[in-house]
C-alpha cells in the first residue's frame, strides 16, 4: 500500500527507464524503521546496456500513459 515517487526525494536510480522486459527488479527492505527499495540486477547486464525495470505504473485520476518501451511483450 505504498506509492514510490522520486520527484520529491530520490537518488540517481530515478533515471532508470521502464521496460516490460526489464534486466532489473526491485526489492523492498526495512532498515531500522524506514522502508527502502533496492534495485537489483536480474541477470548479468552487459557493459553499455541500458538498466531497466518494470515500474508497474498506475495512474491515479489522471491521464493514462501508453507504454512505448518496445519490448516484445510490451503491454502498450
Amino acid at each position: 500500500n505504498k506509492v514510490i515517487d522520486a520527484s520529491a526525494m530520490g537518488s540517481m536510480a530515478r533515471f532508470i527507464n521502464h521496460s516490460c522486459s526489464p534486466n532489473c527488479h526491485t526489492e523492498k527492505w526495512t532498515v531500522g524503521a524506514e522502508t527502502r527499495i533496492g534495485i537489483m540486477a536480474s541477470d548479468n547486464i552487459p557493459k553499455g546496456a541500458e538498466v531497466t525495470y518494470n515500474y508497474q505504473f498506475e495512474s491515479f485520476g489522471g491521464m493514462k500513459h501508453k507504454c512505448l518501451c518496445g519490448a516484445p511483450n510490451c503491454s502498450g
